[in-house]
Parts: structure tokens; C-alpha cells; sequence
């Protein structure tokens, strides 16, 4: 044996409950972190406000990212294929592959967001933070992103 699992913890974060952040134009709801799933996932809940633009597309190298649309309509793109996911939609994005999504629509939109291994969430606290102290180049984005396996550039073939 190589050692001990890594420490789980019990919780519960009732509705309308988490740490809130906001950054690039939506709130992120952080519901289970890295701390608390030894590493192995983690969750938040994306709010979209009616309209929004979406984030650069972006893919991961190691994170799978996994959304289940909560309410509303949210547009996807992933590599070429765009369609549109409502409520009870679930839509999975293995590593390697480009990703997109934004809110079509004149209302709000929310997803539950699982990925793994654990880790994304710290992108989020980092970005709102750097963000909180007023626009910041994409060259600087992209650093904060490229820390937490995140990047907007185009990934490698993949034999």
C-alpha cells in the first residue's frame, strides 16, 4: 500500500449556501472543495445572468468537468459541436477537449458544476481576488488559469 486515502469530511451546505464569488460576469457558489473530498472532486453552482457572454473557450489537460443545467438555458460548444442544454441537461467535457458556454437567453441560468480531481475551485478564489482589484490584462488571465490546469490556447493532438 502506498500510503493512506486521502481525508474526506462530512457536509452539508443547504440552498442558497456556500462561499459566493463573482468574476468574468457570473457568481460562482463554491459547494465542495478539494479539502473536502481528499482531493478527489470538487463543486460549485454557476449562476448566468440573463445574456451572458460566456468565458473564452478553454480546455484542461488533467480535469474533467461535468454540468448539470439546475434551471434556465445554457448554449455549450464543445471542440465544434454547439447546442443548447436546459434544465436537467447534463454534459460532460473530458480533458483535451475545448470548451464554451454562455447564456442565450433574457433569463437567468444555473449549473451544478462537478470536476475532478479536486483544485478548479482555487482558480475561482484566485481570479475573483485579482479581479476584485480592477481589470486585468488576458495575459494575466491566462497565468492565473494555466496554474489551475485551465488554458484558452488550443490543446496538442492527442495521440
Amino acid at each position: 500500500m502506498t500510503g493512506e486515502p486521502a481525508k474526506q469530511r462530512k457536509v452539508v451546505i443547504t440552498a442558497n449556501k456556500g462561499w459566493r464569488l463573482s468574476a468574468l460576469g457570473m457568481t460562482v457558489t463554491l459547494k465542495s472543495v478539494s479539502q473536502d473530498t481528499g482531493g478527489a472532486f470538487g463543486v460549485i453552482e454557476a449562476a448566468l445572468p440573463p445574456h451572458f457572454h460566456g468565458v473564452p473557450p478553454y480546455w484542461h489537460a488533467r480535469t474533467t468537468e461535468a454540468f448539470y443545467v439546475l434551471e434556465g438555458t445554457v448554449a455549450f460548444t464543445l471542440d465544434e459541436e454547439t447546442f443548447t442544454a436546459s434544465r436537467g441537461t447534463f454534459v460532460l467535457v473530458p480533458p483535451h477537449t475545448v470548451c464554451e458556454f454562455w447564456n442565450p437567453t433574457a433569463s437567468s441560468a444555473t449549473c451544478l458544476v462537478l470536476f475532478t480531481p479536486a483544485g478548479l475551485e482555487t482558480y475561482w478564489e484566485e481570479l475573483a481576488a485579482a479581479l476584485a482589484n480592477g481589470p486585468m490584462d488576458s495575459s494575466r488571465l491566462d497565468e492565473i488559469a494555466a496554474q489551475h490546469d485551465q488554458f484558452s490556447q488550443a490543446p496538442a493532438t492527442v495521440p
